[in-house]
Formats: structure tokens, sequence, C-alpha cells
């Protein structure tokens, strides 16, 4: 049994979840956002193993899971915003 282990990227994610909170996130969304971004990261590497031999199917893969990312991301500040009181300031 193979397992890999990329310490890298989890560390990377304690600190992306801290730099959000410092930026205002509370801490239960900073760790949502955190959690949809390591599931998509995994799932794409596991879509990517398959075609670990040919470079113009792994850039397809890449790109097509870069494209899902921008729209979850553009999908959760829209519902983000709508969430978000109103307020009129003069």
């Amino acid at each position: 049994m193979l397992r890999v282990e990329r310490e890298l990227f989890e560390s990377s994610l304690r600190s992306a979840r801290s730099v959000l909170e410092l930026l205002g996130q509370a801490p239960h969304a900073a760790r949502q956002k955190v959690m949809r971004f390591r599931q998509h990261n995994l799932e794409l590497f596991e879509k990517l193993h398959p075609h670990y031999r040919d470079q113009a199917q792994l850039i397809a893969v890449v790109k097509q899971g870069r494209q899902q990312l921008e729209e979850q991301m553009a999908q959760e500040r829209a519902e983000q915003e709508q969430r978000r009181p109103h307020r009129w300031d003069h």
C-alpha cells in the first residue's frame, strides 16, 4: 500500500486558514474555505495520476481543475455577498 504524505501542502493550508482569520474571516468560515480547497486539490491529484505519462492530458486536466475552482470561488463570493447585510453609506 502506497501512502503519499504532502507535508508542505498541509502546512500551507494551515497558514492559509490563519491568514483568512487575520483578514477578518470567522474561524469556521476560514476552515470551510480551506477544507473545500483541500478537497478540490486532492480530487484533482487523483484525476492527474492516470495521465502521468501524457503531458498534454495532464495540462488539460489541470486547466479544467483550475476552471472548476475559479467557478466555485466565484459562486461562494456571490453567495457570501447575498448573505451580507446591505448598508447605505451617505
